[in-house]
């Protein structure tokens, strides 16, 4: 039973970390190690496994989901490949052979934040997430 929760208190402290040795940027995370590769076993409403693939210290992310549900009786087969880099998030559904493109948020947060002055940027960093700076 404890051992179930090891991964999990790895990730939230690799995470944590993360936010610690952060780039000037608060959407750059770079993370405590170069790569990684990260396999987990998902338990509950879906059934399967997941990997995560981390290289470059974390500019570069790839997860593979396979997991399989039963929701109201049906059984609903998951098989996704997720590829992140700074600029572009490419999902794969290889089960329907087909997949989508699109832009990363955090490119677009992170040309946004660089355009600010060195004021706005102190009061951005002071201003808890959840309200609104005027």
């Amino acid at each position: 039973m404890k051992k179930r929760w090891i991964p999990v208190g790895v990730l939230v402290l690799l995470f944590l970390g993360s936010l610690a040795l952060g780039a000037d940027q608060p959407w750059e995370m770079r993370l405590p190690f170069k790569d990684a590769t990260i396999h987990y076993e998902l338990k509950g409403s879906e059934q399967g496994v997941e990997t995560l693939y981390i290289r470059d210290y974390g500019k570069v992310r790839a997860r593979h989901h396979k997991v399989t549900a039963i929701i109201m009786g049906m059984t609903q087969k998951n098989d996704t490949l997720e590829l992140t880099d700074s600029d572009w998030i490419t999902t794969y559904n290889l089960i329907e052979k087909n997949g989508e493109k699109v832009s990363n948020p955090q490119s677009c947060f992170g040309r946004s934040i660089a355009n600010l002055t060195a004021r706005r940027k102190r009061i951005s960093r002071k201003t808890p997430r959840n309200s609104v700076s005027r």
